[in-house]
């Protein structure tokens, strides 16, 4: 079966209908048909070899002249080649077949990640939407009247999106989210596990799966519209996962669950849109978010994260990184790049390369350089 959601998200890159075939679908498709010529090939050798015997000529030919001349060594050669063909042949339609299924759940390894690095078990506790992506041929502005140029869906979600890139970076990522108990809930959570996910901590609550509809303008801007009513489950206690790192990015936690907090010696979080606490030693934050000076942001963000925080991240797209600490707070460039169609999800995939630095030990700057590459190649979506 092709995976869909490789295909739009080759299309929702920027892709064309060519590259999406070339890239999306050709290698998914090319060792299933590689492994149908050789089944086929398989069986028409044995079929051919009958075939042969009765009057059609080929290999079953000799094979009956020699056995009704009772020349056994040469019959038994025949028949030895015959089975060694058809053997090798298979084996070759089956390592077809593995290569395609171990690809498709293999984590791809990117350029910009550092190797002999070892893996870390990482808990993600976050969202796993289907988002709807509206693409619009120009921006919103108030009273305007819009066209859309398309519509997909694909997978999405803070949990999803960091997750997914820290399992591209060669971590192990333990998902603690929720998902409804439908069809499409059941076949989302089925393939979390494909992708490599440990979904052992995904919930199925009743309900039907409503998308969340994004629109996108042609700078790749975009605007999140949640569906009326909707309100996801909070999240009451966190497994008891040996993890080597905790990311939050979730509205409501329980007093409970912000306790077991301290069980662990490293918590990332995005920032939260409300007044809830989180005990993080990294806060992630978009600039828009957080007004006021660097001190201010750091006062707030202190109430927020106390007594653990170490590092609020200012992030405000291809502008500028602020780090800010209760010492100093530093500037970092961000590192120029092309214009992306989308930016959805760009955010979770630069917490997700800010986690990998600092599991190998990166300073906050260059943590925050790092994760500008691992986003960047995730908006570049080579």
């Amino acid at each position: 079966m092709i995976d869909k959601i490789s295909i739009n998200g080759r299309s929702g890159a920027g892709g064309g209908p060519l590259q999406t075939v070339r890239l999306a679908i050709m290698p998914q498709a090319l060792p299933v048909i590689l492994s149908i010529m050789l089944h086929n090939f398989e069986s028409n050798t044995r079929s051919g070899t009958i075939l042969d015997i009765v009057g059609a000529g080929g290999i079953g030919f000799p094979l009956a002249n020699r056995i009704a001349a009772y020349s056994w060594p040469e019959a038994w050669t025949i028949i030895f080649l015959i089975v060694a063909v058809v053997y090798a042949i298979d084996l070759l339609r089956l390592a077809a077949r593995q290569d395609h299924r171990q690809e498709r759940q293999r984590p791809v390894r990117p350029e910009y990640r550092d190797e002999g690095v070892g893996m870390a078990r990482i808990m993600v506790v976050g969202n796993a939407n289907i988002d709807r992506i509206w693409r619009l041929d120009r921006p919103l502005v108030p009273g305007g009247r819009l066209s859309c140029q398309a519509i997909e869906e694909r997978y999405g979600g803070g949990g999803f999106h960091t997750g997914l890139s820290l399992l591209d970076l060669g971590h192990e990522v333990v998902l603690v989210t929720s998902l409804s108990d439908d069809d499409r809930g059941r076949s989302y959570l089925k393939d979390l596990g494909k992708r490599g996910f440990n979904t052992d901590f995904v919930d199925l609550i009743p309900g039907e799966t409503a998308p969340l509809d994004i629109l996108v303008d042609p700078n790749g801007e975009r605007t999140i519209i949640a569906p009326a009513g909707r309100r996801r489950p909070g999240i009451d206690t966190l497994p008891p996962v040996d993890a080597s790192l905790v990311y939050l990015n979730t509205r409501v936690m329980s007093p409970a669950a912000l306790r077991q907090l301290q069980d662990f010696d490293a918590v990332v979080s995005q920032y939260p849109l409300s007044a809830e606490r989180r005990p993080a030693n990294v806060l992630i934050a978009s600039r828009s978010d957080v007004k006021g000076t660097a001190q201010t942001a750091w006062q707030a963000a202190s109430e927020i994260a106390a007594p653990r925080l170490e590092t609020l991240v200012l992030t405000s797209g291809m502008q500028p990184i602020e780090i800010v600490s209760q010492r100093d707070s530093i500037i970092v460039e961000v590192p120029p790049a092309p214009p992306a169609r989308d930016t959805t999800g760009a955010g979770d995939y630069f917490a997700g390369g800010y986690i990998d630095a600092m599991v190998r030990g990166l300073d906050a700057g260059a943590a925050a350089l790092a994760a500008c590459k691992v986003a960047a190649s995730y908006l570049a979506a080579s």
